[in-house]
């Protein structure tokens, strides 16, 4: 180190690795992943009755592939979010709203996860005479 506090050969990288989230779908019951889950992505709005704010990933469609996932990309770490179900797996009801606040994992790739359980559809029938 020299007498002005600088170190002589020495070099630092600093990495930008990109927010990831893991978004998983499953059977409420078994935990089976399901794949065919169509979402949409808000920002979180205290103000709105709904809590929907601007829509993320407008032209992106959001759907579970064939293992129940999906991948999202560059989400604000601090940042609270809905994911709306729109189209849910054949045979199972729409899950409700999911409310979650991305926080990276601090680790050298930062990956959080959010799992959205689902549960079959039913139809109750009772006769009477």
């Amino acid at each position: 180190m020299s007498a002005n506090g600088e170190l002589a050969g020495t070099t630092l990288t600093l990495r930008d690795e990109i927010n990831t989230l893991l978004l998983y779908k499953t059977d409420s019951q078994t935990g089976a992943k399901l794949p065919g889950a169509v979402f949409q992505l808000y920002e979180y709005s205290a103000t709105a009755p709904d809590h929907l704010g601007a829509r993320v990933f407008a032209t992106q469609t959001i759907q579970t592939d064939a293992s129940g996932a999906y991948t999202l990309y560059g989400l604000t770490n601090g940042m609270q979010y809905v994911l709306r179900e729109v189209a849910a797996p054949a045979g199972y009801d729409l899950a409700p709203d999911t409310v979650f606040t991305y926080r990276d994992s601090q680790q050298s790739t930062p990956t959080v996860s959010v799992t959205v359980p689902n549960t079959r559809a039913s139809l109750r029938l009772r006769k009477a005479d």
